[in-house]
């Protein structure tokens, strides 16, 4: 488990990871995904800040073998108040044996300014 931090909001993954602080840009690795399974990595995002921030828009940016699952806590349009978190699930379904990269990409709202973050998906299929 690794644990992202930006200046707003805080991601833990149960997945292999990396984040670099400095560019909000962070690294999920689901290897040696069966063809035709299902993997998923569940994300927690902490408000690390000391003010109220604004879930606006999530979602996976090609949205072909990565998907966002409903079945996680984080809601669009959804507040957090400092220190609440909420979850999203980020599934993975590789139909041919490949390397496969996408990014999840989260657009919040704190004091009026609009943030996002990005989480690089990379994951690999196989046979």
């Amino acid at each position: 488990m690794a644990t992202f931090n930006s200046t707003l909001l805080t991601l833990t993954s149960n997945a292999n990871d990396a984040y670099n602080p400095t560019t909000g840009i962070g690294s999920t690795s689901l290897t040696n995904t069966l063809i035709n399974q299902t993997r998923t990595t569940t994300f927690t995002f902490l408000n690390s800040s000391s003010d109220t921030i604004k879930l606006d828009h999530f979602s996976v940016a090609s949205n072909v073998e990565f998907g966002l699952l409903n079945t996680g806590t984080c809601q669009q349009g959804n507040t957090l108040n400092s220190g609440d978190s909420c979850t999203m699930i980020v599934q993975f379904n590789p139909l041919v044996p490949s390397q496969y990269s996408d990014a999840l990409v989260i657009e919040y709202t704190k004091s009026q300014s609009t943030f996002i973050q990005t989480q690089t998906l990379n994951a690999t299929g196989v046979n």
